[in-house]
């Protein structure tokens, strides 16, 4: 009985909606789970569609012929799935209409060019017809009604994917672009470079963000929502721990702040987390957060646009690399201090893999529950003090107290 209501009940309509267009006649906005790069992605996406349509029907005209193309909004069932045997459930899953117009679309990407003339890379040619393809299935659920990956889709993704591999290695060109970091030397001097701005606020606050996405593996955009809050000091390991979150994966964890390793040459501070946050504390806000209750490490940050902090922070590079900083590679960007920390902890032979990955916050089928109430918290202290410069990750290393090195208040 349940069955037979539910093959009877409009396909995603819910009570009272019904039908083609739907979504469209909601009187309440329904809750979009898409990510906001994931949503911006679609939309361009959809943008190449109507330009491809545009194309399309002027060379149809051209030619004699009707324009037969529709643009995205104007698609209807009948028009991407063809004959339904039920709302939702179509006769043919593996043979829907929008299939020649899908591969008509997919060899127009691989032809187009960027506003400078270049390609586009292998993995954004696919990214474009993927993004399409989930903006098509997301407006027609039944497209995907046996997978939410076609076989006919899947034959052409892959197509233009090997396609497009084998043009940019026929032009010379880089398959895909990885992030590419800088050496711990580089990133000390960069730090050394902002903290001699005339602005010794923005000097302090920039070295300070720097050095603490360093630390933390982070990605950039994390920066605008670390808080002080809930922040606990762990005496016993001699250890700041707070919590550090990832919008773009919508997780958040523990993360650990340890003593930093003086250095051979006694630079190691350039690159000390507490030294860089309390030298940014001093100088105070270079801009104040919206006023409310929580406590941000970087008010300047907050309530950034999307993407807002990581290009910001990609800035503050470039002008340590425009400013004569060396060892600064010309592509890199903010994800590139993911990979400068990412180096240091894998590099070092001592470091468990688990403890590296554990800090990075990269997923690992490994993950249980266990590991995350036993275990997480020591992986993350030992990538946390080779970071810090200490080459062995089970040394027990203290911050210096006040009365052990002659201090007076």
């Amino acid at each position: 009985m349940y069955y037979m209501m539910q093959a009877g009940a409009p396909a995603g309509g819910g009570a009272g909606v019904a039908g083609e267009g739907a979504a469209d006649r909601r009187a309440v906005v329904a809750l979009d789970v898409r990510a906001a790069t994931t949503q911006v992605n679609h939309v361009q996406a959809v943008a190449i569609y109507n330009e491809f349509v545009a194309h399309a029907n002027e060379q149809a005209l051209e030619k004699g012929l009707e324009p037969v193309y529709k643009k995205f909004n104007e698609l209807t069932t009948a028009d991407v799935i063809g004959l339904e045997i039920h709302p939702g459930v179509p006769a043919e899953p593996n043979n829907p209409n929008i299939i020649g117009v899908a591969a008509e679309l997919a060899n127009y990407i691989l032809e187009r060019k960027k506003a400078s003339g270049d390609a586009y890379s292998p993995l954004t040619a696919a990214q474009y017809f993927s993004s399409w393809k989930t903006a098509l299935v997301k407006k027609f659920p039944g497209l995907a009604y046996r997978d939410s990956c076609p076989e006919w889709y899947e034959q052409l993704y892959r197509g233009l994917r090997m396609k497009a591999t084998v043009e940019c290695i026929k032009r010379g060109g880089r398959v895909s672009k990885k992030a590419i970091g800088m050496s711990e030397e580089a990133l000390k001097s960069t730090a050394l470079f902002l903290l001699k701005q005339d602005d010794a606020t923005l000097g302090n606050e920039e070295r300070a963000i720097l050095v603490t996405l360093y630390h933390a593996v982070g990605r950039a955009g994390e920066v605008d929502s670390s808080v002080w809050d809930f922040a606990t000091y762990d005496v016993d390991r001699a250890m700041l721990v707070f919590d550090w979150g990832e919008s773009k994966k919508g997780v958040q964890y523990a993360m650990t702040m340890h003593p930093q390793n003086p250095g051979e040459n006694n630079d190691g501070w350039l690159l000390d987390w507490t030294h860089a946050i309390a030298c940014q504390l001093i100088c105070g806000p270079r801009k104040l957060a919206p006023e409310n209750n929580v406590s941000y490490l970087f008010p300047a940050y907050v309530g950034m646009a999307s993407g807002g902090a990581a290009t910001k922070v990609s800035k503050i590079i470039k002008k340590a690399r425009d400013g004569g900083v060396e060892g600064i590679p010309d592509e890199m960007a903010s994800h590139g201090l993911r990979v400068t920390a990412s180096d240091t902890m894998f590099f070092n032979h001592k470091l468990p893999l688990m403890s590296g990955v554990a800090r990075g916050g990269w997923d690992c089928n490994g993950d249980t529950l266990a590991f995350f109430y036993i275990s997480n918290k020591r992986f993350l202290a030992q990538a946390g003090k080779v970071l810090a410069g200490w080459s062995d990750p089970l040394m027990k290393v203290r911050y210096v107290e006040r009365s052990s090195c002659g201090l007076r208040s």
